[in-house]
């Protein structure tokens, strides 16, 4: 698998107005999986999230409802080892 990129670019749906956050490879210091609690839903479960932790950011951003989470996971941490970046992938 080849994937060259240096920064990921976030775009929320319906959010044209507020720049997207752009998380470059380097300064990404953490990676966890988690799962978000449904509080106000019709359907209680959880929804497969992500929480990165960057340099530069007093807190870590949340992405919560990632299609193929696990998928999105695995390609950045390829994408860290190549970069030889230090970031620590948690899983759960």
């Amino acid at each position: 698998m080849r994937v060259h990129f240096r920064a990921l670019v976030f775009k929320q749906k319906g959010k044209a107005e507020h720049p997207a956050p752009l998380l470059v490879v380097e300064d990404i210091k953490s990676v966890r999986k988690i799962s978000i609690l449904r509080t106000l839903s019709l359907l209680a479960g959880t929804r497969k999230s992500i929480e990165i932790v960057v340099s530069g950011r007093s807190k870590p951003v949340q992405f919560i409802g990632v299609a193929k989470r696990d998928d999105f996971v695995m390609r950045l941490e390829v994408v860290c080892r190549t970069r030889n970046s230090s970031t620590i992938f948690h899983d759960g």
